[in-house]
């Protein structure tokens, strides 16, 4: 078995081999279309997959073309072609297009998109429910409907942006890990309509394991684009030496990251206690243990020593808008940084360098506890997240 990945496998070396007893698998097709893969692979039978969630990281979106339009595209094309794989790097992130890829394997003629997003809705939620389905359908013309020609970005990702409070602090930063978009791939006005309607969905399909998931996912999301809107607001005040603005817009930038925090606490599967919790009993001594647990605080963080971290530049590959995570590493390493700043206005000299490297791997290294139950009502804290962001806008 063999993955087609940037240029991999060479031509020279599938000359060399009896095809037929080889077996591919094409997770290279997201951003730039290959589409004769009988040629490419000169005759060996593949399998179309691709990578979703790179890193398993938390971004809701996709490009549903891949899955609509050109699997069976490709299909057509290309004799060799004898099934699909679901290839990813974190499984438990957009059920959305799981779900559809996955039957889409089964489908030869063109799909009605909408059509099976307001199916999907009443499936997921267990009955029909106008609000269900408008938000699905503000969520299919945005989150899933992205497209590398409709922004430019620097990136090999056919994904969503993330969040930029899950970034290395900075004025400037525009991404959280080296390989994403470093813009909003839609508008995020429009995707707020989302949250509004599922808000909205009938008191009855509230209680769902699939509507509390995809609300908090949601509201998740809105707060992850509101950053984005606010850190240049934040850097305008910096800049031009207002320090009440700056004040005002840092605390409200940490006041969002803590209402983030308190919404994923609310569901099971954004605790970062769940991805920590079976790790004790992987271990068959205490050093064992502690390197395991080390471990798998960094996949999350640094992503392993100084010289993958940083010079590989692999820190926060793996980001995720985790409850605890939140709280305990993105939100503290914000609060350090405006502090700095804050400084910096207050005395007029230069603010001193932070070592983030040495912040992460003190928190690799820590051992403290986190829930892995949830606690609070999702509903009722999108509720004031929906809120607050509209007393945001009534501000402006």
């Amino acid at each position: 078995m063999m993955l087609a990945w940037q240029g991999n496998p060479r031509q020279d070396l599938l000359a060399g081999v009896d095809r037929k007893q080889l077996f591919i698998i094409d997770i290279d097709h997201d951003r730039v279309p290959r589409d004769d893969r009988q040629k490419d692979f000169q005759g060996a039978p593949f399998l179309l997959g691709g990578i979703w969630a790179f890193g398993g990281r938390t971004t809701l979106g996709t490009n549903t073309r891949n899955d609509t339009e050109r699997l069976q595209r490709m299909a057509r094309r290309n004799a060799n072609m004898v099934g699909t794989a679901v290839f990813a790097e974190g499984m438990d992130t957009n059920p959305f297009a799981f779900d559809l890829f996955t039957e889409m394997a089964w489908r030869e003629q063109p799909l009605d998109l909408p059509q099976w997003t307001a199916d999907y809705a009443q499936r997921r939620y267990g009955a029909l429910d106008a609000h269900a389905a408008a938000a699905w359908k503000t969520l299919l013309a945005t989150a899933y409907d992205i497209r590398v020609d409709k922004v430019v970005f620097n990136s090999e990702r056919d994904a969503a942006q993330e969040s930029l409070f899950d970034a290395q602090p900075g004025l400037d930063v525009n991404r959280a890990s080296h390989w994403s978009p470093e813009a909003m791939r839609y508008p995020a006005g429009e995707f707020r309509h989302a949250l509004t309607e599922l808000l909205q969905v009938a008191p009855a399909l509230r209680e769902g394991d699939t509507y509390r998931y995809d609300l908090v996912d949601v509201a998740r999301q809105t707060l992850a684009n509101e950053s984005r809107a606010l850190l240049p607001q934040i850097k305008a005040a910096f800049e031009g030496r207002d320090r009440p603005r700056f004040d005002a817009l840092t605390r409200r930038w940490l006041h969002l990251m803590d209402l983030q925090d308190e919404l994923l606490a609310s569901n099971r599967f954004f605790l970062l206690g769940r991805w920590l919790a079976p790790v004790p009993n992987w271990a068959s001594t205490p050093g064992e243990q502690a390197r395991l647990e080390y471990d798998a605080r960094s996949i999350l963080t640094t992503w392993g020593d100084r010289k993958a971290s940083e010079g590989a530049e692999l820190h926060d590959y793996g980001n995720k808008d985790w409850a605890g995570l939140t709280r305990d590493y993105y939100r503290r390493r914000w609060q350090r940084y405006f502090a700095a700043l804050d400084e910096q206005l207050r005395t007029g000299m230069p603010a001193k360098p932070i070592d983030w490297f040495a912040f992460g791997d003190a928190w690799n290294h820590g051992r403290q506890h986190y829930a892995t139950e949830p606690q609070g009502d999702s509903w009722s804290i999108a509720m004031r997240i929906e809120k607050t962001l509209q007393a945001a806008d009534g501000s402006r």
